[in-house]
């Protein structure tokens, strides 16, 4: 019986109001045993939206749960039959961590994209901007220029995402001694781009050139920031904070070699430096939960296998 109120608590997470179409807050409505013939648990229910009233009924099938959803002024039924093995499925205690760590590669895999999509345009000339005959050259394209100035905010949005991401499921997520000196380390090889990632947020638009790398064999070029150039914020700066940063920029550039901030290397680094956070809090919630996502796996198998058979084509 303890499975069944699991299962239908989880039916019922789904269901709306047909009135206002708000959702049961997680837990209810309260479902207690039922006197009824043929009911197991049941409860009344008003909506905290629109206060229509109903009658939630669950029944414990054989290989299914079913969720009967009567509203009190007007008698109409709905009906939601489930899966057992579906609902074991969704209220496994692995599911929520394995959700997680899907979210945090997603977080890792748009990072990714942004970063070859930037490195892509410091190594091929797009077809547009080879134009001899354009005053200032290839490099002073202003197609070219937008297209790489949406490469660099393209990158530090998705850096600022994924940080996010990561912080939200670090308190949800088991971690450890090995995680927490992973996200340290990731955190100092990141300031470059959470300061690059600031400017933009309160400026809008980062000062940067563009140079061609005269050393390398093909088409490359540089992407630069003049550290001058993002030392202040303009917008935000006062008698208190005379750079406007939350952070010192002496903290958050402490790691540019020079006079200018080389973008795709910090890029580079700083997703390397992800990529590697990634890897390790993955190692670790396996490793803690090894049992549990065993077992998910063990209870998922038979759903994935009807999945798959029935996405396979007719011969």
């Amino acid at each position: 019986m303890s499975n069944l109120y699991a299962f239908a608590y989880e039916c019922l997470s789904d269901v709306d109001c047909s009135e206002c179409g708000q959702t049961p807050e997680r837990g209810r409505p309260k479902l207690s045993f039922s006197d009824k013939n043929g009911v197991d648990l049941e409860s009344n229910y008003t909506c905290s939206g629109c206060s229509t009233q109903y009658q939630i009924e669950a029944v414990d099938k054989e290989e299914s749960v079913e969720i009967t959803i009567i509203r009190a002024d007007t008698g109409n039924e709905r009906k939601i039959h489930s899966s057992k093995v579906g609902l074991q499925v969704d209220t496994h205690t692995a599911r929520e961590p394995l959700d997680d760590l899907a979210h945090l590669r997603s977080a890792l895999g748009m990072l990714e994209f942004n970063k070859e999509s930037f490195i892509h345009l410091t190594e091929h000339t797009p077809e547009y901007a080879k134009d001899d005959d354009f005053p200032g050259g290839t490099l002073q394209h202003p197609v070219l220029r937008h297209h790489m100035l949406s490469a660099i905010h393209n990158y530090l949005t998705a850096a600022y995402t994924f940080e996010q991401v990561f912080r939200t499921l670090r308190g949800r997520l088991p971690t450890g001694e090995s995680v927490e000196s992973q996200f340290q380390e990731y955190h100092q090889n990141s300031r470059v781009i959470i300061g690059l990632r600031t400017y933009i947020q309160h400026e809008q638009i980062i000062p940067y050139s563009i140079t061609p790398d005269l050393d390398a064999d093909g088409y490359k070029i540089h992407f630069q920031v003049d550290l001058d150039d993002v030392w202040t914020l303009d917008s935000q700066m006062s008698p208190d904070n005379p750079h406007g940063y939350d952070t010192p920029p002496e903290e958050l550039y402490q790691d540019v070699d020079g006079d200018n901030i080389d973008l795709e290397q910090h890029i580079k680094q700083h997703f390397r430096q992800a990529l590697r956070l990634v890897e390790v809090t993955e190692s670790y919630v396996h490793d803690t939960l090894e049992e549990e996502i065993e077992d998910f796996y063990d209870v998922a198998e038979p759903l994935m296998l009807s999945d798959m058979e029935a996405a396979t084509p007719e011969e």
